[in-house]
Protein backbone atom coordinates (compact mmCIF):
# COMPACT_ATOMS: atom_id res chain seq x y z
CA UNK A 1 0.00 0.00 0.00
CA UNK A 2 2.81 2.34 0.87
CA UNK A 3 4.55 1.52 -2.40
CA UNK A 4 1.31 2.03 -4.29
CA UNK A 5 0.69 5.39 -2.68
CA UNK A 6 4.31 6.32 -3.34
CA UNK A 7 3.93 5.45 -7.04
CA UNK A 8 0.74 7.49 -7.25
CA UNK A 9 2.48 10.55 -5.74
CA UNK A 10 5.43 9.92 -8.06
CA UNK A 11 3.18 9.91 -11.10
CA UNK A 12 1.38 13.02 -9.84
CA UNK A 13 4.76 14.69 -9.34
CA UNK A 14 5.78 13.79 -12.91
CA UNK A 15 2.50 15.25 -14.14
CA UNK A 16 3.10 18.48 -12.23
CA UNK A 17 6.69 18.67 -13.50
CA UNK A 18 5.52 18.03 -17.08
CA UNK A 19 2.76 20.60 -16.78
CA UNK A 20 5.02 23.26 -15.27
CA UNK A 21 8.00 22.66 -17.55
CA UNK A 22 6.62 21.43 -20.85
CA UNK A 23 3.17 23.03 -20.92
CA UNK A 24 3.87 26.29 -19.09
CA UNK A 25 7.40 26.91 -20.34
CA UNK A 26 7.24 25.34 -23.78
CA UNK A 27 3.79 24.73 -25.18
CA UNK A 28 2.07 27.93 -23.98
CA UNK A 29 4.90 30.30 -25.06
CA UNK A 30 5.04 28.46 -28.36
CA UNK A 31 1.29 28.84 -28.78
CA UNK A 32 1.51 32.53 -27.88
CA UNK A 33 4.39 32.91 -30.36
CA UNK A 34 2.33 31.22 -33.07
CA UNK A 35 -0.61 33.43 -32.26
CA UNK A 36 1.60 36.53 -32.39
CA UNK A 37 3.17 35.35 -35.63
CA UNK A 38 -0.27 34.83 -37.12
CA UNK A 39 -1.39 38.29 -36.07
CA UNK A 40 1.76 39.73 -37.72
CA UNK A 41 1.09 37.68 -40.85
CA UNK A 42 -2.48 39.01 -41.03
CA UNK A 43 -1.22 42.55 -40.49
CA UNK A 44 1.65 42.00 -42.94
CA UNK A 45 -0.65 40.84 -45.72
CA UNK A 46 -3.64 43.10 -45.14
CA UNK A 47 -1.98 46.45 -44.56
CA UNK A 48 -2.00 48.93 -47.44
CA UNK A 49 1.60 49.90 -46.64
CA UNK A 50 4.35 48.14 -48.57
CA UNK A 51 6.45 46.02 -46.16
CA UNK A 52 9.71 44.23 -46.96
CA UNK A 53 11.11 41.70 -44.50
CA UNK A 54 14.85 42.17 -44.84
CA UNK A 55 17.77 40.16 -43.46
CA UNK A 56 20.62 42.51 -42.42
CA UNK A 57 22.68 39.83 -40.61
CA UNK A 58 25.50 39.76 -43.19
CA UNK A 59 25.50 43.58 -43.28
CA UNK A 60 25.72 43.73 -39.48
CA UNK A 61 28.77 41.41 -39.52
CA UNK A 62 30.42 43.40 -42.32
CA UNK A 63 29.95 46.65 -40.39
CA UNK A 64 31.54 45.13 -37.34
CA UNK A 65 34.57 44.17 -39.41
CA UNK A 66 34.81 47.73 -40.77
CA UNK A 67 34.69 49.04 -37.22
CA UNK A 68 37.44 46.64 -36.15
CA UNK A 69 39.57 47.87 -39.06
CA UNK A 70 39.66 51.31 -37.44
CA UNK A 71 37.01 53.21 -39.40
CA UNK A 72 35.43 55.86 -37.18
CA UNK A 73 33.38 57.97 -39.59
CA UNK A 74 31.33 55.48 -41.61
CA UNK A 75 29.49 58.15 -43.63
CA UNK A 76 32.72 59.75 -44.82
CA UNK A 77 34.22 56.31 -45.53
CA UNK A 78 31.28 55.04 -47.61
CA UNK A 79 30.73 58.27 -49.59
CA UNK A 80 34.42 58.13 -50.45
CA UNK A 81 34.10 54.42 -51.37
CA UNK A 82 30.76 54.01 -53.15
CA UNK A 83 31.84 50.60 -54.45
CA UNK A 84 32.03 49.35 -50.86
CA UNK A 85 28.55 50.72 -50.23
CA UNK A 86 27.20 48.82 -53.24
CA UNK A 87 28.95 45.69 -51.99
CA UNK A 88 27.20 46.04 -48.62
CA UNK A 89 23.88 46.62 -50.40
CA UNK A 90 24.32 43.28 -52.12
CA UNK A 91 24.43 41.56 -48.71
CA UNK A 92 20.85 42.60 -47.85
CA UNK A 93 18.35 39.80 -48.41
CA UNK A 94 14.62 40.46 -48.85
CA UNK A 95 13.04 37.35 -47.39
CA UNK A 96 9.42 38.33 -47.96
CA UNK A 97 7.15 41.11 -49.20
CA UNK A 98 3.41 41.69 -48.86
CA UNK A 99 0.70 42.09 -51.47
CA UNK A 100 0.73 45.88 -51.02
CA UNK A 101 4.28 45.85 -52.37
CA UNK A 102 3.21 43.86 -55.43
CA UNK A 103 0.40 46.36 -56.05
CA UNK A 104 2.52 49.49 -55.45
CA UNK A 105 5.27 48.42 -57.83
CA UNK A 106 2.89 46.86 -60.40
CA UNK A 107 4.72 43.50 -60.20
CA UNK A 108 3.16 40.31 -61.55
CA UNK A 109 3.77 38.40 -58.31
CA UNK A 110 5.90 38.32 -55.18
CA UNK A 111 8.38 36.11 -56.96
CA UNK A 112 8.51 38.49 -59.93
CA UNK A 113 9.24 41.40 -57.60
CA UNK A 114 11.98 39.64 -55.66
CA UNK A 115 13.70 38.48 -58.83
CA UNK A 116 13.77 42.01 -60.25
CA UNK A 117 14.04 44.03 -57.05
CA UNK A 118 17.23 45.81 -58.15
CA UNK A 119 15.36 47.49 -61.01
CA UNK A 120 13.08 49.29 -58.54
CA UNK A 121 15.74 51.48 -56.96
CA UNK A 122 15.59 55.07 -58.21
CA UNK A 123 18.27 57.78 -58.41
CA UNK A 124 20.10 58.46 -55.17
CA UNK A 125 19.17 55.07 -53.69
CA UNK A 126 22.76 54.30 -52.66
CA UNK A 127 22.94 57.58 -50.74
CA UNK A 128 19.80 56.61 -48.81
CA UNK A 129 21.29 53.19 -48.11
CA UNK A 130 24.47 54.78 -46.76
CA UNK A 131 22.36 56.80 -44.35
CA UNK A 132 20.62 53.55 -43.29
CA UNK A 133 24.00 51.97 -42.53
CA UNK A 134 25.08 55.04 -40.55
CA UNK A 135 21.90 54.79 -38.42
CA UNK A 136 22.74 51.11 -37.68
CA UNK A 137 26.39 52.03 -37.06
CA UNK A 138 25.36 54.74 -34.57
CA UNK A 139 22.85 52.38 -32.85
CA UNK A 140 19.93 54.76 -33.44
CA UNK A 141 16.45 53.69 -32.39
CA UNK A 142 14.96 53.95 -35.89
CA UNK A 143 15.63 55.08 -39.43
CA UNK A 144 13.40 57.25 -41.61
CA UNK A 145 14.17 58.93 -44.95
CA UNK A 146 12.70 59.80 -48.33
CA UNK A 147 13.69 57.68 -51.32
CA UNK A 148 12.84 57.38 -54.99
CA UNK A 149 11.73 54.15 -56.66
CA UNK A 150 10.80 52.91 -60.11
CA UNK A 151 7.72 50.75 -60.71
CA UNK A 152 7.69 47.88 -63.19
CA UNK A 153 5.45 49.89 -65.54
CA UNK A 154 7.99 52.72 -65.71
CA UNK A 155 6.55 55.24 -63.23
CA UNK A 156 8.64 57.23 -60.75
CA UNK A 157 7.36 57.22 -57.18
CA UNK A 158 8.45 59.01 -54.03
CA UNK A 159 8.33 57.10 -50.76
CA UNK A 160 9.23 57.26 -47.10
CA UNK A 161 11.34 54.31 -45.94
CA UNK A 162 11.37 53.54 -42.22
CA UNK A 163 12.19 50.71 -39.78
CA UNK A 164 13.07 50.10 -36.14
CA UNK A 165 16.74 49.29 -35.57
CA UNK A 166 17.14 46.10 -33.49
CA UNK A 167 19.06 46.19 -30.22
CA UNK A 168 20.64 42.73 -30.66
CA UNK A 169 22.36 40.97 -33.53
CA UNK A 170 19.61 38.35 -33.70
CA UNK A 171 17.05 41.06 -34.48
CA UNK A 172 18.83 41.92 -37.74
CA UNK A 173 17.76 38.60 -39.21
CA UNK A 174 14.25 39.90 -39.92
CA UNK A 175 13.63 43.65 -40.06
CA UNK A 176 10.20 44.80 -41.36
CA UNK A 177 10.90 47.83 -43.55
CA UNK A 178 7.92 50.10 -44.34
CA UNK A 179 7.69 51.77 -47.77
CA UNK A 180 5.01 54.49 -47.74
CA UNK A 181 4.01 56.00 -51.09
CA UNK A 182 4.04 59.83 -50.89
CA UNK A 183 4.06 60.56 -54.63
CA UNK A 184 0.74 62.44 -54.59
CA UNK A 185 1.75 64.41 -51.52
CA UNK A 186 5.04 65.41 -53.14
CA UNK A 187 3.23 66.50 -56.29
CA UNK A 188 0.78 68.52 -54.22
CA UNK A 189 3.68 70.13 -52.37
CA UNK A 190 5.36 71.02 -55.67
CA UNK A 191 2.08 72.39 -57.05
CA UNK A 192 1.48 74.49 -53.93
CA UNK A 193 5.08 75.73 -54.04
CA UNK A 194 4.67 76.59 -57.72
CA UNK A 195 1.47 78.50 -57.01
CA UNK A 196 3.11 80.36 -54.14
CA UNK A 197 6.24 81.31 -56.07
CA UNK A 198 5.47 81.47 -59.79
CA UNK A 199 3.09 83.46 -61.95
CA UNK A 200 0.45 81.14 -63.41
CA UNK A 201 0.13 83.09 -66.67
CA UNK A 202 3.77 83.53 -67.71
CA UNK A 203 5.59 80.92 -65.61
CA UNK A 204 7.93 83.62 -64.32
CA UNK A 205 8.83 84.12 -60.68
CA UNK A 206 6.15 86.09 -58.84
CA UNK A 207 6.63 88.99 -56.41
CA UNK A 208 7.09 86.63 -53.45
CA UNK A 209 9.90 84.56 -55.01
CA UNK A 210 11.50 87.60 -56.64
CA UNK A 211 11.72 89.38 -53.28
CA UNK A 212 13.39 86.30 -51.76
CA UNK A 213 15.92 86.06 -54.59
CA UNK A 214 16.60 89.77 -54.43
CA UNK A 215 17.23 89.55 -50.68
CA UNK A 216 19.54 86.55 -51.18
CA UNK A 217 21.42 88.40 -53.93
CA UNK A 218 21.84 91.40 -51.64
CA UNK A 219 23.29 89.17 -48.91
CA UNK A 220 25.69 87.60 -51.43
CA UNK A 221 26.71 91.01 -52.79
CA UNK A 222 27.42 92.28 -49.29
CA UNK A 223 29.76 89.33 -48.74
CA UNK A 224 31.68 89.61 -52.00
CA UNK A 225 31.41 93.40 -52.35
CA UNK A 226 29.46 92.91 -55.57
CA UNK A 227 27.06 95.17 -57.41
CA UNK A 228 23.60 94.18 -58.57
CA UNK A 229 20.93 96.02 -60.54
CA UNK A 230 17.14 95.97 -60.43
CA UNK A 231 14.92 96.83 -63.41
CA UNK A 232 11.27 97.74 -62.84
CA UNK A 233 9.36 97.43 -66.14
CA UNK A 234 5.86 98.72 -66.86
CA UNK A 235 4.25 98.17 -70.28
CA UNK A 236 2.97 101.34 -71.95
CA UNK A 237 -0.50 101.36 -73.56
CA UNK A 238 -1.22 97.78 -72.48
CA UNK A 239 -4.66 98.82 -71.21
CA UNK A 240 -5.70 99.87 -74.72
CA UNK A 241 -4.78 96.42 -76.07
CA UNK A 242 -6.75 94.77 -73.28
CA UNK A 243 -9.80 96.98 -73.85
CA UNK A 244 -9.73 96.75 -77.64
CA UNK A 245 -8.95 93.06 -78.15
CA UNK A 246 -10.08 91.50 -74.88
CA UNK A 247 -8.33 89.94 -71.91
CA UNK A 248 -7.41 86.72 -73.71
CA UNK A 249 -5.37 88.67 -76.26
CA UNK A 250 -3.96 90.77 -73.43
CA UNK A 251 -2.83 87.57 -71.72
CA UNK A 252 -1.25 86.38 -74.97
CA UNK A 253 0.67 89.66 -75.22
CA UNK A 254 1.87 89.36 -71.62
CA UNK A 255 3.17 85.84 -72.25
CA UNK A 256 5.03 86.91 -75.37
CA UNK A 257 6.38 90.04 -73.64
CA UNK A 258 7.72 87.88 -70.80
CA UNK A 259 9.44 85.58 -73.32
CA UNK A 260 11.09 88.56 -75.02
CA UNK A 261 12.38 89.92 -71.71
CA UNK A 262 13.81 86.50 -70.77
CA UNK A 263 15.60 86.27 -74.12
CA UNK A 264 17.18 89.70 -73.59
CA UNK A 265 18.78 88.91 -70.22
CA UNK A 266 21.42 86.43 -69.11
CA UNK A 267 20.90 82.96 -67.67
CA UNK A 268 22.11 84.19 -64.28
CA UNK A 269 19.45 86.93 -64.15
CA UNK A 270 15.95 86.57 -62.68
CA UNK A 271 12.82 87.80 -64.46
CA UNK A 272 9.54 88.14 -62.55
CA UNK A 273 6.01 89.31 -63.20
CA UNK A 274 4.97 91.42 -60.24
CA UNK A 275 1.36 91.70 -61.31
CA UNK A 276 -0.73 93.19 -64.13
CA UNK A 277 1.66 94.55 -66.76
CA UNK A 278 4.55 95.07 -64.34
CA UNK A 279 7.76 93.05 -64.59
CA UNK A 280 11.07 93.09 -62.72
CA UNK A 281 14.54 91.89 -63.62
CA UNK A 282 17.38 91.15 -61.20
CA UNK A 283 20.82 91.54 -62.78
CA UNK A 284 23.02 89.75 -60.28
CA UNK A 285 26.52 89.96 -61.79
CA UNK A 286 28.82 92.04 -64.06
CA UNK A 287 26.78 95.18 -63.52
CA UNK A 288 28.77 98.13 -64.74
CA UNK A 289 26.52 100.99 -65.87
CA UNK A 290 27.25 100.42 -69.57
CA UNK A 291 26.29 96.73 -69.31
CA UNK A 292 23.08 97.55 -67.45
CA UNK A 293 22.23 100.15 -70.08
CA UNK A 294 22.89 97.69 -72.92
CA UNK A 295 20.47 95.15 -71.43
CA UNK A 296 17.81 97.81 -70.81
CA UNK A 297 18.08 99.14 -74.38
CA UNK A 298 17.70 95.60 -75.75
CA UNK A 299 14.55 95.10 -73.67
CA UNK A 300 13.07 98.42 -74.85
CA UNK A 301 13.77 97.61 -78.49
CA UNK A 302 12.41 94.09 -78.12
CA UNK A 303 9.14 95.22 -76.52
CA UNK A 304 8.62 97.98 -79.09
CA UNK A 305 8.47 95.46 -81.95
CA UNK A 306 4.92 94.57 -83.04
CA UNK A 307 2.97 91.78 -81.37
CA UNK A 308 0.82 89.67 -83.70
CA UNK A 309 -2.62 89.40 -82.10
CA UNK A 310 -5.70 88.11 -83.95
CA UNK A 311 -3.87 88.56 -87.23
CA UNK A 312 -3.17 92.23 -86.51
CA UNK A 313 -0.05 93.96 -85.28
CA UNK A 314 -0.36 95.46 -81.79
CA UNK A 315 2.19 97.98 -80.59
CA UNK A 316 3.27 98.73 -77.06
CA UNK A 317 6.40 100.05 -75.42
CA UNK A 318 7.88 100.01 -71.94
CA UNK A 319 9.01 102.41 -69.25
CA UNK A 320 11.88 101.10 -67.11
CA UNK A 321 13.25 102.29 -63.78
CA UNK A 322 16.72 101.15 -62.68
CA UNK A 323 18.22 100.95 -59.21
CA UNK A 324 21.64 99.68 -58.18
CA UNK A 325 22.81 98.00 -54.98
CA UNK A 326 24.44 99.29 -52.83
CA UNK A 327 24.27 102.82 -54.33
CA UNK A 328 20.48 103.27 -54.12
CA UNK A 329 19.54 101.11 -51.14
CA UNK A 330 20.46 98.10 -49.04
CA UNK A 331 17.14 96.24 -48.78
CA UNK A 332 14.88 94.59 -51.35
CA UNK A 333 11.95 96.79 -50.34
CA UNK A 334 13.96 99.99 -50.78
CA UNK A 335 15.35 98.99 -54.17
CA UNK A 336 11.90 98.01 -55.47
CA UNK A 337 10.33 101.23 -54.24
CA UNK A 338 13.02 103.41 -55.79
CA UNK A 339 12.98 101.47 -59.07
CA UNK A 340 9.22 102.02 -59.19
CA UNK A 341 9.74 105.76 -58.70
CA UNK A 342 12.35 105.83 -61.48
CA UNK A 343 9.92 103.98 -63.76
CA UNK A 344 7.25 106.66 -63.22
CA UNK A 345 9.80 109.29 -64.13
CA UNK A 346 10.41 107.40 -67.39
CA UNK A 347 6.65 107.52 -68.08
CA UNK A 348 6.53 111.25 -67.36
CA UNK A 349 9.36 111.78 -69.83
CA UNK A 350 7.48 110.29 -72.75
CA UNK A 351 7.47 106.54 -72.13
CA UNK A 352 9.53 104.03 -74.13
CA UNK A 353 12.65 105.04 -72.20
CA UNK A 354 14.50 104.22 -68.99
CA UNK A 355 15.70 106.23 -66.03
CA UNK A 356 18.31 105.45 -63.39
CA UNK A 357 17.18 106.36 -59.90
CA UNK A 358 18.31 109.75 -58.61
CA UNK A 359 17.90 111.21 -55.16
CA UNK A 360 15.58 113.97 -56.40
CA UNK A 361 13.18 111.27 -57.60
CA UNK A 362 12.92 109.95 -54.05
CA UNK A 363 12.22 113.44 -52.74
CA UNK A 364 9.39 113.83 -55.26
CA UNK A 365 8.02 110.36 -54.45
CA UNK A 366 8.13 111.13 -50.73
CA UNK A 367 6.21 114.35 -51.30
CA UNK A 368 3.68 112.43 -53.37
CA UNK A 369 3.21 109.86 -50.59
CA UNK A 370 2.74 112.62 -48.02
CA UNK A 371 0.28 114.39 -50.32
CA UNK A 372 -1.68 111.17 -50.82
CA UNK A 373 -1.89 110.63 -47.06
CA UNK A 374 -3.12 114.17 -46.54
CA UNK A 375 -5.56 113.93 -49.45
CA UNK A 376 -7.20 110.84 -47.99
CA UNK A 377 -7.95 112.79 -44.82
CA UNK A 378 -9.08 115.98 -46.59
CA UNK A 379 -12.62 114.72 -47.23
CA UNK A 380 -13.07 113.65 -43.61
CA UNK A 381 -11.76 116.97 -42.30
CA UNK A 382 -13.83 119.18 -44.67
CA UNK A 383 -10.73 120.83 -46.09
CA UNK A 384 -12.22 121.40 -49.56
CA UNK A 385 -14.13 124.48 -50.63
CA UNK A 386 -15.51 125.89 -53.87
CA UNK A 387 -14.77 129.20 -55.55
CA UNK A 388 -16.86 130.42 -58.44
CA UNK A 389 -15.44 132.07 -61.53
CA UNK A 390 -18.18 134.19 -63.18
CA UNK A 391 -18.77 134.52 -66.91
CA UNK A 392 -19.93 138.08 -67.65
CA UNK A 393 -22.36 139.09 -70.38
CA UNK A 394 -20.44 141.64 -72.48
CA UNK A 395 -23.64 143.53 -73.36
CA UNK A 396 -25.16 144.17 -69.93
CA UNK A 397 -22.40 143.20 -67.51
CA UNK A 398 -24.57 140.59 -65.83
CA UNK A 399 -23.34 137.22 -64.59
CA UNK A 400 -24.46 134.61 -67.08
CA UNK A 401 -22.94 131.58 -65.40
CA UNK A 402 -20.20 130.56 -62.99
CA UNK A 403 -17.63 127.78 -63.06
CA UNK A 404 -17.08 125.82 -59.84
CA UNK A 405 -13.38 125.66 -58.92
CA UNK A 406 -12.30 123.36 -56.11
CA UNK A 407 -9.79 124.61 -53.56
CA UNK A 408 -7.93 122.60 -50.91
CA UNK A 409 -6.52 124.29 -47.86
CA UNK A 410 -4.48 121.84 -45.80
CA UNK A 411 -3.64 122.80 -42.18
CA UNK A 412 0.06 122.01 -42.70
CA UNK A 413 0.64 122.53 -46.42
CA UNK A 414 -1.58 125.54 -46.86
CA UNK A 415 -3.32 126.05 -50.21
CA UNK A 416 -2.62 123.08 -52.50
CA UNK A 417 -3.04 123.65 -56.23
CA UNK A 418 -5.63 121.53 -58.08
CA UNK A 419 -2.94 120.95 -60.71
CA UNK A 420 -1.07 119.01 -58.04
CA UNK A 421 -3.80 117.07 -56.25
CA UNK A 422 -6.41 116.37 -58.96
CA UNK A 423 -4.12 114.03 -61.02
CA UNK A 424 -3.18 112.25 -57.79
CA UNK A 425 -6.85 111.90 -56.83
CA UNK A 426 -7.53 110.37 -60.25
CA UNK A 427 -4.63 107.97 -59.85
CA UNK A 428 -5.66 106.63 -56.44
CA UNK A 429 -9.42 106.65 -57.06
CA UNK A 430 -10.34 109.51 -54.69
CA UNK A 431 -11.63 111.56 -57.63
CA UNK A 432 -14.94 109.68 -57.33
CA UNK A 433 -15.92 110.94 -53.83
CA UNK A 434 -14.28 114.33 -54.47
CA UNK A 435 -16.07 114.74 -57.81
CA UNK A 436 -19.40 113.78 -56.25
CA UNK A 437 -18.88 116.31 -53.42
CA UNK A 438 -18.04 119.10 -55.90
CA UNK A 439 -21.11 118.37 -58.04
CA UNK A 440 -23.46 118.22 -55.06
CA UNK A 441 -22.06 121.36 -53.38
CA UNK A 442 -22.09 123.37 -56.63
CA UNK A 443 -25.69 122.36 -57.39
CA UNK A 444 -26.73 123.20 -53.84
CA UNK A 445 -25.13 126.66 -54.06
CA UNK A 446 -26.60 127.32 -57.51
CA UNK A 447 -30.06 126.39 -56.26
CA UNK A 448 -29.64 128.92 -53.42
CA UNK A 449 -28.85 131.71 -55.94
CA UNK A 450 -32.54 131.79 -56.91
CA UNK A 451 -33.15 133.66 -53.65
CA UNK A 452 -30.44 136.20 -54.51
CA UNK A 453 -30.71 136.88 -58.26
CA UNK A 454 -33.71 137.70 -60.41
CA UNK A 455 -32.04 135.77 -63.20
CA UNK A 456 -29.85 133.27 -61.32
CA UNK A 457 -26.73 132.21 -63.24
CA UNK A 458 -26.19 128.64 -64.33
CA UNK A 459 -23.38 126.55 -62.90
CA UNK A 460 -20.55 124.71 -64.70
CA UNK A 461 -18.85 121.74 -63.04
CA UNK A 462 -15.78 119.88 -64.31
CA UNK A 463 -15.93 116.08 -64.46
CA UNK A 464 -12.95 113.74 -64.65
CA UNK A 465 -12.68 111.04 -67.33
CA UNK A 466 -12.09 108.60 -64.48
CA UNK A 467 -15.64 109.22 -63.28
CA UNK A 468 -17.02 108.11 -66.65
CA UNK A 469 -14.87 104.97 -66.53
CA UNK A 470 -15.72 103.91 -62.97
CA UNK A 471 -19.28 105.03 -62.23
CA UNK A 472 -22.67 105.76 -63.77
CA UNK A 473 -22.43 109.55 -64.20
CA UNK A 474 -26.00 110.11 -65.52
CA UNK A 475 -27.45 108.29 -62.50
CA UNK A 476 -25.26 110.37 -60.16
CA UNK A 477 -26.37 113.64 -61.82
CA UNK A 478 -30.06 112.72 -61.67
CA UNK A 479 -29.78 111.89 -57.97
CA UNK A 480 -28.00 115.16 -57.10
CA UNK A 481 -30.41 117.32 -59.15
CA UNK A 482 -33.29 115.68 -57.35
CA UNK A 483 -31.66 116.26 -53.95
CA UNK A 484 -30.79 119.94 -54.59
CA UNK A 485 -33.90 120.83 -56.68
CA UNK A 486 -31.66 122.51 -59.28
CA UNK A 487 -33.21 122.61 -62.78
CA UNK A 488 -31.19 120.61 -65.29
CA UNK A 489 -31.18 123.61 -67.65
CA UNK A 490 -29.00 125.54 -65.19
CA UNK A 491 -26.24 122.90 -65.07
CA UNK A 492 -23.36 122.51 -67.51
CA UNK A 493 -20.92 119.65 -67.19
CA UNK A 494 -17.42 120.30 -68.51
CA UNK A 495 -15.31 117.44 -69.87
CA UNK A 496 -11.83 117.30 -71.36
CA UNK A 497 -10.98 116.66 -74.97
CA UNK A 498 -9.12 113.51 -73.90
CA UNK A 499 -12.39 111.87 -72.84
CA UNK A 500 -13.65 112.10 -76.42
CA UNK A 501 -10.41 110.71 -77.83
CA UNK A 502 -11.02 107.41 -76.00
CA UNK A 503 -13.93 106.91 -78.46
CA UNK A 504 -15.56 104.58 -75.96
CA UNK A 505 -19.15 103.42 -76.60
CA UNK A 506 -19.80 103.45 -72.84
CA UNK A 507 -18.65 107.07 -72.58
CA UNK A 508 -20.68 108.11 -75.62
CA UNK A 509 -23.75 106.47 -74.16
CA UNK A 510 -23.33 108.34 -70.87
CA UNK A 511 -22.91 111.68 -72.66
CA UNK A 512 -26.11 111.10 -74.62
CA UNK A 513 -27.97 110.21 -71.42
CA UNK A 514 -26.74 113.41 -69.80
CA UNK A 515 -27.95 115.52 -72.74
CA UNK A 516 -31.30 113.70 -72.57
CA UNK A 517 -31.72 115.02 -69.02
CA UNK A 518 -31.43 118.56 -70.39
CA UNK A 519 -27.90 119.29 -69.18
CA UNK A 520 -25.42 121.13 -71.41
CA UNK A 521 -22.03 119.58 -72.19
CA UNK A 522 -18.94 121.72 -72.63
CA UNK A 523 -15.46 120.74 -73.81
CA UNK A 524 -12.80 122.51 -71.78
CA UNK A 525 -9.47 123.65 -73.29
CA UNK A 526 -10.47 122.60 -76.81
CA UNK A 527 -7.52 122.48 -79.21
CA UNK A 528 -4.92 121.00 -76.87
CA UNK A 529 -5.69 117.45 -78.03
CA UNK A 530 -5.99 115.94 -81.46
CA UNK A 531 -9.71 116.12 -82.13
CA UNK A 532 -11.12 118.14 -84.98
CA UNK A 533 -14.40 119.96 -85.47
CA UNK A 534 -15.62 117.19 -87.78
CA UNK A 535 -14.77 114.62 -85.11
CA UNK A 536 -17.12 116.39 -82.68
CA UNK A 537 -20.19 115.66 -84.81
CA UNK A 538 -20.65 112.24 -83.18
CA UNK A 539 -20.69 113.67 -79.64
CA UNK A 540 -23.62 115.61 -78.09
CA UNK A 541 -21.51 118.63 -77.12
CA UNK A 542 -23.20 122.05 -76.74
CA UNK A 543 -20.24 124.35 -76.01
CA UNK A 544 -16.53 124.59 -76.83
CA UNK A 545 -14.14 126.48 -74.59
CA UNK A 546 -11.14 127.36 -76.76
CA UNK A 547 -7.78 126.90 -75.01
CA UNK A 548 -6.22 130.23 -73.99
CA UNK A 549 -3.10 129.47 -76.04
CA UNK A 550 -5.14 130.25 -79.17
CA UNK A 551 -6.27 133.71 -78.04
CA UNK A 552 -3.65 134.98 -75.61
CA UNK A 553 -2.12 137.23 -78.30
CA UNK A 554 -5.43 138.69 -79.43
CA UNK A 555 -6.15 141.37 -80.51
CA UNK A 556 -2.56 142.58 -80.96
CA UNK A 557 -1.50 139.82 -83.36
CA UNK A 558 -3.04 140.51 -86.80
CA UNK A 559 -2.60 136.89 -87.96
CA UNK A 560 -4.39 135.49 -84.92
CA UNK A 561 -7.06 138.14 -84.87
CA UNK A 562 -8.76 136.35 -87.73
CA UNK A 563 -9.14 133.31 -85.49
CA UNK A 564 -11.10 135.36 -83.01
CA UNK A 565 -13.66 136.26 -85.62
CA UNK A 566 -14.60 132.63 -86.19
CA UNK A 567 -14.77 131.53 -82.54
CA UNK A 568 -18.31 130.56 -81.69
CA UNK A 569 -18.78 129.31 -78.16
CA UNK A 570 -22.24 127.72 -78.53
CA UNK A 571 -21.38 124.56 -80.47
CA UNK A 572 -23.30 122.45 -82.95
CA UNK A 573 -26.12 120.33 -81.50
Amino acid sequence: MSNLVGHIFKLFSFWLIYNSIVVSNLQKPYAILNESRERFRVLFENTEISIWNEDFTAVYDALEKIRMNGVEDLEQYLFANKDKAWELAGLVKVSDINEATVSLFCAKSKQDFQQNINSTFGPGSIDVFIRELCAIWNKDDKFRAEAKYLTFDGRNIDAIISFQIPKTKEGFGCIPVNIIDITKRKRDEIRIWQQANFDSLTGLANRNLFSERLSDAIDASESNKGRLALLFIDLDRFKYVNDALGHSMGDHLLREASERIVRDVRNSDTVARLGGDEFAVLLSENNEDNKIEAIVVNILESLSRPFLLKGNDAFISASIGVTVFPDDGETAETLLRKADSAMYLAKERGRNNFQFFKQEIDIGAQRKRELEKALRKAMENNEFSLNYQPIIDADNGGVVSAEALIRWRNPKKGLVSPVEFIPLAEEIGLILPIGEWVLRQACKDAAAWEDIFDNPPSIAVNLSSVQFQREDVPALVRRILEETKLPASRLTLEITEGLLLSDDDLTLGQLKDIRAIGIDLSIDDFGTGYSSLSYLSKFPVTTLKIDRSFIMNLPGNREESGLGSIMIFPAVE
